[in-house]
């Protein structure tokens, strides 16, 4: 890859992609849809799973599964409108 312009769009592209996963964890985790794991470690304690794997792995699903695809498809593309959270909320 030598093209500037290709770099600029993938990377566009990768951008929305981690917003619209982030984002999506951000709201399965306030909906209730998902819990909130925590992992214990020597140095404290961390979420299981990041808020953007959560997100990802709820995207998937949803596309995965035709029935629930008609019901959350839109909400979850709204997703990408509403703002950022604070993360504390979510810990």
């Amino acid at each position: 890859m030598t093209r500037r312009e290709r770099i600029e769009k993938l990377m566009a592209l990768l951008t929305v992609g981690f917003c619209w996963a982030f984002k999506t964890g951000q709201w399965a985790i306030a909906k209730k849809i998902t819990q909130l794991k925590m992992k214990h470690f020597k140095d404290g304690k961390r979420l299981q799973k990041s808020l953007f794997r959560i997100g990802l792995d709820f995207i998937r699903e949803t596309v995965i599964n035709s029935r629930q695809l008609i019901n959350n498809l839109n909400e979850i593309l709204h997703i990408l409108n509403r703002p950022l959270k604070n993360l504390e909320a979510f810990l």
